[in-house]
């Protein structure tokens, strides 16, 4: 009588989404995140600051109450756009390559669910100055996280050596607001 015959196993072959992505480590990450921080809550308040008083300048409407209207209108455009514009232009300073979009979208995501956080703490009583604080960080952290995530790592960074560069620059007195370029050639 014949032995029997041995199958051997089939071949398992781990699907794509499996297998460890082949990451390189940049060691400069750690500066650029402090300085996309840094930048973003600056970029927030500066650009906050020169939307609300574009906002008070664009009101045609008089009045105080229409006044302070326009100056939250103008602030909180100012500062939507200013976050991500800080962590996209520190991070493109330190090497990275990042979006400005995916930027923009981790700012909001971040804001909406710091907002939602502060607001199940805060639900029988008023909001404080820590709440406003978590939700400016969770804001910068989302824009930061969002910016990271886009930064392509098998693309060659930016090498950051002297190059043309242009920034918006704002300056206000009590008679006038001046918004203009400022830049390096």
């Amino acid at each position: 009588m014949a032995p029997p015959a041995v199958m051997a196993p089939p071949a398992v072959m781990a699907p794509p989404s499996l297998v460890a992505p082949n990451f390189e480590v940049d060691p400069h990450r750690t500066r650029r995140i402090v300085y996309e921080s840094l930048a973003g809550v600056g970029g927030g308040l500066g650009l906050g600051l020169v939307g609300g008083l574009v906002g008070i300048a664009m009101n045609d409407r008089g009045g105080e109450w229409s006044a302070l209207g326009g100056f939250f209108y103008g602030a909180t455009l100012g500062y939507v756009s200013g976050v991500p514009l800080g962590v996209t232009l520190a991070g493109h300073s330190q090497g990275g390559n990042g979006g400005f979009g995916w930027s923009l979208l981790g700012h909001l995501g971040g804001t909406m669910v710091m907002g939602s956080v502060v607001y199940a703490l805060n639900r029988d009583g008023d909001p404080n100055e820590v709440s406003s604080f978590l939700i400016i960080a969770g804001g910068v952290a989302g824009a930061v996280l969002g910016y990271e995530l886009s930064n392509d790592a098998s693309r060659r960074p930016r090498a950051v050596v002297a190059r043309r560069m242009v920034l918006p620059t704002a300056s206000a007195t009590l008679q006038s607001v001046s918004v203009g370029l400022s830049g390096s050639f």
